[in-house]
């Protein structure tokens, strides 16, 4: 490097290498010759850069240019003008529309410099071109990164018409490559629709993977198309419906809209069952281009007979198929990444639809991608309890008199935007059994019934399991069931209800309704003492469910001391990394953790 300088050694290998290995290159002098005009125009210019590398060669100056192209074949200067340098060139373009990347360090002009320094003069080398490291070597300054001038060489291969590039090597020749032919396909053959098509097309192919949805839909041209189903579902928005997070109007929002008002045939009942996904309008632009670059290649492999094309071009014609599609589904993935979630304030459930915007990415497929996300934000739910189910049912209220059927009950889940939104029927059934098999169902859940004739319920049931038996009949409000029961066990009629045994409220209580206390005396247990093992993602959920259903109870007792000890203890394999265990040590403190320790 010192012996070189201000000339970095690359350049002079690929001088006294390729360039002296030209009938008419004069070893010394040509080199001699050449440098002179480099240097000279580099002085002028002002150039501050710290050596003169491959990618310094300023080869849009004529001089400079005249002195590379006097030893080779008169066709590189159609090849110069359209793929190296010049101010009609490829590469000045693509620094100039990319000013804000890799433009402002010339990047694009720098990687086609250095790689025609490097392979004009050997188009008949066994082994043509430079690999991108030896790309990388030859423009690169000290202090800037190399990943930047990559970025640059990526969009250099994918639309130079004279650059070809096998495997890590790359290379400009005389004949143009298939790449100009893709970008003639691309620009005539495949027009808006044909590009929005096969975004519908690799939509309807994610439709197999659903996550915690019961459908998803993809698509959708009408609000017509998007059936009205009593599960949860995603419709994923055709590319005509996209969303700006910039802008207050949005055609996705819109769209959406009319889906969650319309069905075919009539206004929608279901709405609660529908979230959306649109596009992001800034990239969606991005995505039609790689759409429009991967139907130019498949046809051109679909041609590749009756086009003549050689070994090497099929090779590169397979392999740009294969990119160009990755690249595709990469950007369709990063593209459809906005959630439209309708809601309704309980407090106004009249009032015009609000929608909650969620950004949501990762690796899985989209609708694994939305519910996860959705999940965990209890915008959608799996699994639901009889203790909040109860909260429902008294917050809205959503009772009808004295009790609600079950059919009713999942209509107004299904139907009305302010109540959560529950995945499928099931979630509301399985709920409904554990809040009937509630020990503390006078106060938290309900009871349930199987029918009501207007004065008597039939099959009443509390504190007891529902069995095998799905729920289909109703849920009772509390003091009401309390009533029936107690009036059973006067009369002698316990057994009518339903059940095998109407539930007791303990000793000698009375049985005024919901409220009503336990008699306490002599030979009565003094403590109570439950441990259950949490899980590591929900836990929140159950401490809640555990402080309505069991801390809460306990609490009533009117000497009660309540004591609630959390214990958390976890296992790594790798062990926990030394930040981790600084940041769980200083929270436990701030906490006053009475135990707090990381151990081997």
């Amino acid at each position: 490097m010192k012996a070189a300088y201000p000339i970095h050694p690359e350049l002079f290998d690929r001088l006294f290498g390729d360039w002296s290995e030209l009938e008419r290159f004069q070893r010394t002098r040509g080199v001699l010759r050449l440098m002179a005009k480099v240097i000279h125009t580099l002085f002028i210019r002002e150039d501050s850069r710290l050596l003169i590398m491959p990618g310094s060669i300023p080869i849009d100056e004529e001089e400079v240019a005249s002195e590379l192209t006097r030893y080779l074949d008169p066709g590189w200067t159609p090849v110069i003008e359209t793929d190296v340098d010049g101010p009609n060139s490829l590469p000045f373009n693509l620094d100039r529309e990319n000013s804000s990347s890799f433009g402002k360090l010339s990047a694009a002009r720098r990687i086609a410099r250095t790689i025609y320094f490097g392979s004009a003069p050997s188009q008949l080398a066994a082994t043509k071109g430079l690999d991108d490291r030896q790309i990388k070597l030859g423009c690169v300054q000290p202090g800037e990164r190399p990943p930047i001038f990559g970025d640059a060489l990526r969009r250099l291969s994918d639309q130079a018409m004279y650059l070809y590039r096998d495997g890590a090597r790359y290379w400009y020749a005389l004949k143009a490559t298939v790449t100009r032919l893709a970008q003639d396909h691309a620009a005539s053959h495949f027009g808006a629709d044909d590009v929005d098509e096969e975004i519908r097309r690799r939509l309807d192919a994610a439709r197999t993977s659903v996550g915690q949805f019961g459908r998803v839909h993809t698509a959708p041209r009408s609000p017509g198309d998007v059936p009205d189903e009593d599960t949860a579902r995603l419709v994923i928005l055709g590319p005509e419906h996209s969303y700006d997070p910039k802008t207050d109007g949005s055609s996705a929002a819109d769209f959406a809209g009319k889906v969650l008002e319309d069905r075919a045939g009539g206004s929608r009942r279901c709405r609660n069952m529908l979230v959306f996904l649109a596009a992001d309008r800034a990239g969606l632009d991005d995505l039609r281009q790689a759409v429009k670059q991967w139907l130019a290649w498949t046809s051109i492999d679909h041609d590749r007979d009756t086009l003549g094309l050689d070994a090497f071009q099929i090779r590169q014609v397979d392999a740009k198929v294969k990119e160009t599609d990755e690249t595709v589904n990469l950007r369709l993935a990063g593209t459809y990444h906005w959630v439209l979630n309708p809601t309704q304030p309980i407090d106004d459930p009249t009032g015009p639809v609000r929608w909650d915007i969620v950004k949501v990415t990762g690796s899985d497929a989209l609708a694994e991608r939305v519910s996860k996300k959705l999940v965990t934000e209890e915008s959608l739910i799996p699994a639901y309890s009889g203790t909040r189910l109860r909260l429902d049912v008294d917050r809205v209220p959503l009772w009808r008199g004295d009790h609600v059927t079950v059919n009713q009950l999942w209509d107004d889940y299904c139907q009305y935007l302010y109540l959560p939104r529950l995945t499928r029927r099931e979630v509301l059934e399985r709920a409904i059994s554990d809040g009937a098999a509630s020990l503390s169902w006078t106060t938290d859940t309900f009871a349930y019934a199987d029918t009501h004739d207007g004065s008597r319920y039939g099959g009443l049931t509390a504190a007891a399991q529902l069995g095998a038996v799905v729920p289909s009949g109703m849920i009772v409000k509390p003091d009401f069931a309390v009533l029936q029961f107690d009036a059973e066990r006067d009369s002698g009629t316990a057994g009518d209800s339903g059940s095998d045994a109407a539930p007791t409220l303990g000793g000698d209580a009375t049985s005024e309704g919901p409220d009503s206390q336990q008699t306490v005396g002599p030979g009565l247990p003094s403590r109570y003492y439950g441990r259950i093992a949490l899980d590591s993602i929900r836990w929140t959920r159950q401490v809640a469910d555990i402080a309505e259903a069991v801390v809460n109870q306990i609490a009533k007792a009117p000497d009660a001391k309540v004591r609630i000890t959390i214990e958390v203890e976890a296992d790594s394999e790798s062990g926990f990394a030394e930040g981790v265990q600084r940041t769980v040590s200083e929270n436990a403190a701030v906490l006053k953790f009475d135990t707090s320790e990381f151990e081997s």
